[in-house]
């Protein structure tokens, strides 16, 4: 799988995968939760610094590459884990179809 424009060995269908996706989706839940909690008069800047390394973490948890590597923008980082979600689904749907041996020829 490509994740913006770097190689990534990842498959749904792999369960330790799967397993590392997972774990990378609660810690970037906690994450997001303390950046919504970030104090009043927080600048900008350090808010958008959190926010971008919660989409790295997340990848480098999941993939062990870090595609956001020197990401300065927040909507590229929103557009890439989005893309990256895309692509899991349509792996997902191919996993997750009925199997039936009578398809073996």
């Amino acid at each position: 799988m490509t994740i913006n424009g770097k190689e990534v060995d990842f498959r749904i269908s792999n369960l330790e995968h799967a397993s590392k996706m997972e774990l990378a989706l609660q810690h970037m839940e906690k994450a997001e939760h303390d950046i919504l909690n970030l104090k009043e008069g927080t600048p900008l800047s350090e808010a958008l610094r959190k926010m971008i390394a919660v989409f790295r973490d997340f990848f480098v948890e999941t993939t062990g590459v870090d595609v956001l590597e020197d990401c300065q923008d927040l909507e590229d980082a929103k557009q890439v884990y989005s893309d990256f979600l895309v692509e899991v689904k349509k792996q997902k749907e191919v996993v997750l179809a009925p199997f039936s041996l009578d398809q073996i020829e």
